[in-house]
């Protein structure tokens, strides 16, 4: 079933979000969210918080 699909017996809606990082970078991630606040599309923007001083 998709995001917006409302069919009796689907379970909750529930979408996938990845982010790939190189070794180099990934232990500079702080922080990852998802904008949720787009409703017209089950894509949605990843914004990953990465620590440049590390």
């Amino acid at each position: 079933m998709g995001l917006h699909d409302h069919h009796p017996e689907a379970c909750a809606s529930f979408t996938f979000h990845y982010v790939f990082a190189s070794a180099d970078l990934a232990g500079q991630v702080r922080r990852v969210r998802v904008d949720a606040s787009e409703q017209g599309s089950s894509h949605k923007a990843l914004l990953v918080e990465l620590d440049w001083g590390a």
